[in-house]
């Protein structure tokens, strides 16, 4: 009997002569299996793909085995009991919806397999950022978390700051969370970011700004406070809080040669010619933009010398008797006051 041939067979029984004969016949049937499904090729297609053939993996396949696509047969080729491939087509593809993939195998016996879902899926939007929070913070913070609010986010999306992926938590389409560690936030400056939705479809968003901003530097010492009036170039040490790397003391408005020692001590030289006067000056702290700005003043004083002009000795007459000498003196007062006396 030949196995691969399905279908109802007579079978009879023949005694030979003498005497002998056939016997009546008796109904034998072979039956096709029923279908089972383990895999698809994929299980996956964008919205407007094209025509492709689907590799079914699976059990009891037979060569009268047919490919259905929400029930419906689809050209299918044989190629082994574990595998056929069935014609998916364009047409198939142009629904964004789940579609049923089963397999069924003809009578006698036979019937549909279990259906397997196939998603046909809109492709990737591009992603639209409308507000980021925070969007800005102080250079040093040790690793923020900031929400992106938008449109179009996929599952897959990562976030790009300064161009560089970072961890990105998908919330839903509307709101992705991502994590930005503390090397980000070590300078000041202001960085971009993106969201990237991957293919099919998907890109880039336009950027949006964050800022990482400079502390508002403060003042609370300056050492030595005093200078005298032609002193030479002098050095001060400025003491406070939230300086930088590019904070500059600042003597009467105009930034000096500034040494950072740490955030919260810097040196600078007033150059000999802004202690030529006597006067008081104000000494500050600038820090950069963005962020930064200018702290509170704290005054120096240069204080004036008083200089002998004229004469600077008399001789007495003994002829006049009450002679009257005078000598003029005249400069600055330790307070910067001009005057003249005689």
């Amino acid at each position: 009997m030949d196995n691969d041939k399905r279908g109802a067979f007579e079978v009879t029984v023949f005694n030979p002569l003498p005497a002998g004969g056939l016997s009546a016949a008796a109904t034998f049937t072979i039956v096709n299996p029923a279908p089972s499904i383990s895999n698809l090729s994929q299980n996956t297609a964008t919205l407007g793909a094209s025509a492709f053939s689907l590799t079914i993996t699976g059990s009891n396949f037979v060569p009268g085995s047919v490919c259905q696509w929400n029930g419906l047969a689809r050209v299918t080729t044989f190629v082994s009991s574990t595998q056929i491939t069935g014609a998916i087509t364009a047409a198939d593809l142009a629904v964004v919806k789940t579609n049923a993939v089963s397999v069924f195998n003809p009578g006698p016996g036979g019937g549909t397999s279990s259906a397997v879902n196939f998603d046909v899926t809109a492709p990737n939007a591009v992603p639209v950022i409308t507000s980021i929070s925070p969007s800005s913070t102080l250079v040093g913070t040790p690793g923020l978390n900031i929400m992106l609010n938008g449109t179009g986010f996929a599952p897959s999306a990562t976030v790009n700051f300064n161009g560089l992926s970072r961890p990105t938590a998908y919330i839903n389409s509307t709101l992705l969370i991502v994590v930005i560690p503390a090397g980000d936030l070590s300078s000041a400056g202001t960085a971009s970011i993106t969201v990237v939705n991957p293919a099919p479809g998907g890109g880039t968003s336009a950027a949006s700004s964050f800022s990482v901003d400079n502390p508002a530097p403060v003042l609370t010492d300056v050492s030595p406070l005093t200078a005298t009036a032609g002193d030479p170039a002098t050095a001060i040490t400025v003491s406070g809080v939230n300086f930088v790397s590019a904070s500059k003391i600042q003597f009467a408005g105009i930034n000096l040669t500034t040494t950072f020692v740490s955030a919260t001590q810097l040196t600078a030289t007033i150059p000999a010619a802004s202690l030529a006067a006597a006067g008081s000056f104000a000494i500050s702290v600038a820090n950069p933009t963005p962020g930064g700005g200018v702290s509170n003043a704290v005054m120096y004083l240069v204080k004036g010398k008083l200089v002998v002009v004229s004469p600077a000795t008399a001789t007495p007459n003994p002829a006049k008797v009450g002679q009257v000498v005078t000598t003029t003196v005249s400069g600055v007062d330790p307070n910067g006051v001009a005057l003249t006396v005689s």
